[in-house]
């Protein structure tokens, strides 16, 4: 058995705490090591101690913006190769045009489809480590914060026993064991 790979940090940044609990367990139960901000001040400092290799970013919060947040951390070097992602409610095309100019990569309207996240993500896994970060799952997570997360893919267009079926597949496919009682 080889070792296993260092998951891929995911900043994910949201001024809504359910929104962003809920993007940030469901990146975790796809092995990716994650943390959550509220704003961007706080985001930008996290990023500078964390140096996360992607960030998934609301453009409006207080204190900093998403597009301020955008712009301060490509002025970072450690920042170089950070993947950012507008999530966003926002679905005018000059705020796409605006956000892509403060420094996004990719641009997603709320409520993005988790599969699109995951491709633009598990993209930049590979760059990083010329694979897909191992799967796992992380009891720490607890039963509410995995009840979030099935609430926020139920609006994705992912039903609880979708949601269900794909933890129980990671698991299987990974020879894990999935403790059931999270499941129901």
């Amino acid at each position: 058995m080889s070792a296993a790979k260092p998951p891929i940090r995911v900043l994910v940044v949201d001024d809504y705490p359910d929104s962003a609990e809920s993007v940030a367990g469901w990146l975790a139960l796809d092995g990716f090591e994650t943390q959550v901000a509220h704003d961007g001040e706080s985001a930008l400092i996290q990023a500078s101690l964390w140096h996360p290799q992607v960030c998934i970013v609301d453009l409006g919060m207080p204190k900093l913006d998403g597009f301020g947040l955008a712009q301060r951390l490509r002025e970072e070097s450690w920042a170089d190769g950070t993947v950012l992602i507008a999530h966003t409610g926002y679905t005018a095309s000059e705020v796409r045009h605006r956000a892509l100019q403060a420094g996004f990569d990719h641009y997603f309207t709320k409520p993005a489809e988790p599969q699109e996240l995951l491709r633009v993500i598990e993209d930049r896994a590979r760059e990083v480590t010329n694979k897909v970060p191992e799967f796992g799952f992380d009891r720490s997570l607890g039963r509410s914060s995995l009840m979030r997360c099935r609430a926020n893919l139920n609006i994705a267009s992912m039903d609880a026993r979708a949601f269900d079926e794909r933890i129980r597949r990671h698991m299987i496919r990974r020879d894990l064991e999935c403790p059931d009682d999270v499941l129901r």
